[in-house]
């Protein structure tokens, strides 16, 4: 295959001005005819080789990379709820088992938990099971809320709101006196 000497250039391709050297002794002039076939068709030429091909590709995933760049992490602020409702359902669950139930404690502890990890309480839906409990009864606290994804990359494929439950079941400890 025949290769170019290092000290010829081909300027064809600029749209710089017609000269261009190597050594700023030696300039090298361009022909006016392939100066302005460069300047007035700059993607031609990008299209016409591999690197046009690379381009075009490039083109073609790029949204597919920003899609996926996105969903990964808008599944990570959903599994951040996720997690803080999964912890919320056991700490109130866990209230209620040492004050036999539902009470005014147990739902205060809920609405803390909730504002201070930035959740709505408003916009979760609770559910306590029983109301009132003796030693070894079943309590069961269910959870549901509904999780606002905020990228719109994301929103236009999966849609604007996703499900998101926590449920937690506990034994009552609390012996009426």
């Amino acid at each position: 295959m025949f290769k170019r000497k290092p000290w010829v250039e081909d300027n064809s391709r600029s749209c710089t001005g017609g000269v261009r050297s190597l050594k700023r002794s030696e300039p090298v002039a361009v022909a006016p005819e392939s100066l302005k076939r460069a300047c007035l068709h700059p993607f031609r030429r990008l299209l016409s080789e591999p690197d046009g091909q690379a381009i075009a590709e490039f083109s073609l995933v790029v949204f597919l990379l920003v899609l996926i760049l996105f969903a990964i992490l808008e599944t990570g602020l959903l599994l951040n709820e996720k997690l803080v409702l999964t912890s919320t359902a056991r700490e109130v669950a866990r209230v209620c088992a040492v004050e036999g139930g539902k009470t005014q404690n147990a739902l205060a502890r809920l609405n803390e938990l909730l504002s201070s990890a930035g959740i709505d309480p408003a916009s979760v839906s609770v559910s306590i099971r029983p109301n009132q409990a003796i030693y070894g009864t079943t309590i069961t606290v269910d959870l549901s809320y509904g999780y606002v994804v905020k990228s719109p990359i994301v929103r236009s494929v999966i849609g604007s709101l996703i499900p998101v439950s926590a449920k937690a079941v506990t034994r009552s400890e609390f012996v009426p006196r």
